[in-house]
């Protein structure tokens, strides 16, 4: 295969090879083709940005991913009998949280850095490593991630994730420039892995891999239905949620969208005592994450509480989301004018995440769909 890019990282010189990779055909799923349109989402005519005398069309953005559920019919086949998938790699880190002052970096014999600024002083040599795996990208190879490695914060602008039928893992990666996207078949020689952010287990990753592409040009990408909050067994896999948009994403909040499972009473005038709202947040807090209390105070309570007269029971806590999911939408989107409504009642497909806080990565606009 065709050598498709070269990152040097910082660790220790260490040279990752990138190729590319194809996909198997699903017999008998049903497919879901998500696309939209970025006139969808509020942006001015051109001619209000001055562009032209106004004659110049704005058209639509389409954005195809192909999905379909999951079943006992419908997998992806990987890996194959007689070779290892993504769990054991997986396994090959440690099950529980990494101290400060234990390494993070588990590597191949051969693939070990000089020095010993990395964290714990070193790396650990995996006996498993190298490992070859085959898995689906169900992410596009644009995702940026900041973690250190070797004693220094290191950038990959072009990360990606995979999954086969045994779980998922994030490929760091430097560059955005990729023959491979969502659905393609990839098989990667894994060198090495590590923990991203601080001592989590749930952020592995594998960060040195020669990537080699088995096909080109997308195919189908398998999901399952997400119904609770997400859980550590969730990051990896790819969920299908669907909701109520709760926050829009916008460039004060990082691009985050929140998704409520049920839809959120209007906001009303009615007069609502400090005492409900406190007692409201409480119950919100326990539904939605644990920094988003504000929102919950400001948005969700008033509401509720002035529907339910200030008496916070049974009927009030019905009124609150059962569950709420965060979706992390990519920064290109965000410039691209993309910022659902309030109330919006949509479905978002992507790999969960664990990357200040449990979330689905979001790059196209077919990973969304509008249900009304």
């Amino acid at each position: 295969m065709p050598l498709l890019s070269r990152q040097t990282r910082a660790l220790g010189r260490i040279v990752t090879l990138c190729r590319l990779v194809l996909l198997p055909v699903f017999a008998g799923a049903l497919v879901i083709s998500h696309s939209a349109c970025s006139s969808d989402y509020g942006q001015p005519p051109l001619s209000d940005w001055g562009v032209g005398d106004g004659s110049v069309a704005q058209i639509p953005v389409d954005e195809p991913v192909v999905f379909a559920e999951r079943s006992e019919t419908t997998a992806y086949g990987l890996p194959r009998a007689g070779e290892p998938g993504i769990a054991e790699l997986i396994a090959l880190l440690p099950a529980g949280a990494i101290s400060l002052t234990e390494p993070n970096l588990f590597v191949a014999d051969g693939d070990v850095p000089s020095g010993d600024q990395c964290q714990g002083g070193g790396a650990v040599i995996a006996p498993g490593l190298p490992m070859v795996i085959e898995g689906v990208v169900t992410l596009h190879p644009r995702q940026y991630v900041k973690t250190p490695v070797y004693g220094q914060d290191e950038r990959f602008y072009g990360s990606f994730v995979i999954e086969d039928d045994t779980g998922g893992i994030l490929v760091l990666r430097d560059g955005r420039v990729a023959d491979f996207t969502f659905g393609d078949r990839v098989r990667l020689t894994v060198r090495g892995l590590t923990v991203t952010f601080g001592r989590d287990p749930e952020t592995r990753a594998v960060l040195i891999a020669d990537v080699e592409p088995l096909t080109s040009g997308g195919g189908t990408v398998l999901y399952r239905e997400q119904t609770g909050r997400f859980a550590a067994a969730d990051v990896g896999l790819v969920k299908r949620i669907e909701g109520w948009v709760l926050q829009r994403p916008t460039n004060d909040n990082f691009n985050s969208m929140l998704i409520a499972d049920r839809p959120v009473p209007p906001a009303t005038d009615a007069e609502v005592t400090p005492t409900c709202i406190e007692i409201c947040t409480g119950s919100c807090d326990t539904i939605c994450p644990s920094d988003r209390q504000a929102l919950c105070r400001q948005q969700l309570c008033p509401p509720v509480c002035a529907t339910v007269a200030n008496q916070f029971n049974n009927d009030a806590v019905a009124l609150l989301p059962g569950a709420c999911w965060e979706v992390g939408v990519d920064s290109e989107l965000g410039r691209r004018g993309f910022s659902p409504p309030l109330g919006s009642h949509v479905e978002v497909i992507g790999p969960v995440a664990s990357s200040f806080g449990r979330k689905i990565w979001m790059h196209r606009l077919g990973q969304i769909r509008f249900l009304d």
